[in-house]
């Protein structure tokens, strides 16, 4: 028998948006957004500074911080951090070479705005809000606990939001959610012991996650042998002894339904990646095998391995998706993945060829023609595995030569360190 439970699920706020790392040397571009400054001349209107590692546009709670720091290919001076409205986000320290600290202080809007020595600046929007992320996600009494067969509903909801939501489970073998994606309310069973971590996400890279336990029916159970009803007859007697049905010993064991770690881990449990822009992820599988993995929605992004439980995720398109990770013995973990619609990569790719997150094989199965606001010098491109597609360049444009199926990200960068990948399926 299904038991169904109507509740809401408590989960804290998590509202910061993750960016890749920028610079040089191999596959994983900058994540930089460089605004030319105020009054450009000429000759300083390509920004140098070429990243603002942790500082994102995704809005920001009052009383919350968040702490950056910059950097810039050739350039090792200090730089100056300002806030356009200072009662709204405050900066510390003012110069130096960070880390820098932006916090909110009030709702509204500002921008922070850091510069070298060099006469180059960066320009990052933010919005502070009284509240962030999810408003109400609460847990069943002391309940991150289910049995096996039992459902719980849940609604998320968020101040100022009304889109729609994803929502997933770190272990679908444990606990499953459906449907994956609307407003709600969505429905959790559990399958079988253990623990999952149940992951709702926004449009807008805001996410909130909690943790549940499922046991077996009976893990904790009252003793079997309690009296089975109510004596129809008071005893004849004085009793001698004590009821033969009340339990004469404890359970001879503790319950063996104790929550287990998913065998598959993964760092972060869940992602949020720029657009064409790359974030790391790793991967631990207790049992030692190579997961596989596969995305729901191959035109939102794209994963490739870059070594034993290292992975690259490159987001190709604004919206949500989740990447699976499953190995032999029928493990499984998912990792949810956002893109967010803003901010636009400073090198723009303008592709063809890719349709949905796939190409076709052929000499010529792809092309990118980068542009950049700017920036008139030249661009590199390379492939994440040669063996699945290979890159050339041709005057402006790079040519893609798709040899063999796979996955593969070609990534595109200018001499100021700046960087744009596009991932693909080669079929």
């Amino acid at each position: 028998m299904h038991l169904t439970r109507t509740t809401s699920i408590a989960a804290t706020i998590v509202a910061a948006a993750l960016l890749a790392s920028c610079g040089g040397g191999g596959v994983g571009g900058g994540t930089s957004r460089p605004i030319p400054a105020t009054t450009p001349t000429p000759s300083s209107s390509a920004s140098g500074i070429t990243a603002l590692t942790g500082l994102a546009a995704a809005p920001l709670a009052v009383g919350d911080t968040r702490a950056f720091t910059p950097s810039e290919s050739g350039y090792s001076g200090g730089y100056t951090v300002t806030s356009s409205a200072p009662s709204v986000a405050s900066v510390t320290p003012s110069s130096g070479t960070g880390p820098f600290t932006v916090k909110g202080l009030a709702p509204g809007t500002t921008t922070i705005t850091t510069s070298d020595t060099n006469g180059h600046s960066s320009s990052v929007p933010l919005t502070v809000s009284a509240t962030v992320g999810f408003g109400s996600l609460t847990a069943t009494p002391a309940n991150t606990q289910l049995t096996t067969g039992e459902t719980t509903q849940f609604t998320p909801s968020e101040p100022g939001y009304s889109g729609t939501y994803t929502a997933t489970s770190s272990n679908p073998a444990v606990i499953t959610v459906s449907p994956a994606s609307g407003t709600g309310p969505f429905t959790l069973t559990a399958v079988s012991p253990g623990t999952a971590t149940i992951t709702v996400a926004d449009q807008n890279g805001h996410s909130a996650s909690t943790t549940l336990t499922v046991t077996a029916p009976g893990s904790t159970p009252a003793p079997t042998n309690a009296p089975s009803g109510t004596p129809t007859t008071a005893p004849s007697g004085s009793p001698t002894t004590a009821p033969s049905g009340n339990p004469t010993t404890a359970p001879s064991s503790s319950p063996t339904s104790t929550p287990t770690s998913a065998p598959i881990s993964l760092t972060p449990v869940a992602l949020t990646v720029d657009l064409n822009q790359l974030a790391n992820v790793a991967e631990t599988d207790s049992t030692g095998a190579t997961p596989t993995t596969s995305v729901a929605n191959p035109a939102t992004a794209t994963i490739v391995s870059t070594g034993s439980g290292q992975y690259e995720v490159v987001g190709n398109q604004a919206g949500n998706t989740t990447i699976t990770f499953s190995d032999p013995s029928g493990n499984t973990t998912t990792l949810p993945v956002t893109v967010p619609a803003s901010p636009q990569p400073v090198i723009q790719l303008n592709p063809t060829g890719v349709n949905d997150g796939a190409a076709g094989l052929g000499a010529t199965a792809v092309t990118l023609s980068p542009t950049e606001t700017g920036y008139t010098g030249p661009f590199t491109a390379s492939s994440s595995n040669a063996s699945v597609a290979s890159v050339s360049q041709v005057g402006n444009t790079f040519v893609v030569a798709t040899a063999n199926p796979g996955s593969v990200i070609i990534t595109v960068r200018d001499d100021q360190g700046n960087s744009a990948s596009i991932g693909f399926t080669v079929q």
